[in-house]
């Protein structure tokens, strides 16, 4: 872990101290939870966007790869290639 340093209004300070002293923790350790998970948050919605419009082309084929495993494990519909 490395240590860094950040610039935050006073009333976030304050906050964040009142925070920590409720769930007895420290400031640091609040900092690095909201952290984490403002991080994971982000991680996720760029994954679920990833995948947006898949499928969507309008291209009747499949590609070669996906005919070569579909057509060992499962029937491919009637009208597709």
């Amino acid at each position: 872990m490395r240590r860094t340093t950040i610039f935050a209004d006073e009333h976030l300070l304050k906050e964040i101290k009142y925070l920590a002293s409720q769930e007895k923790r420290s400031a640091a350790d609040l900092i690095r939870d909201a952290l984490e998970q403002y991080i994971r948050s982000k991680q996720k919605k760029q994954k679920r966007l990833s995948i947006i419009g898949l499928g969507r082309s309008g291209k009747t084929t499949y590609p070669k790869s996906m005919r070569n495993y579909f057509g060992k494990h499962l029937p491919i519909e009637p009208g597709y290639r």
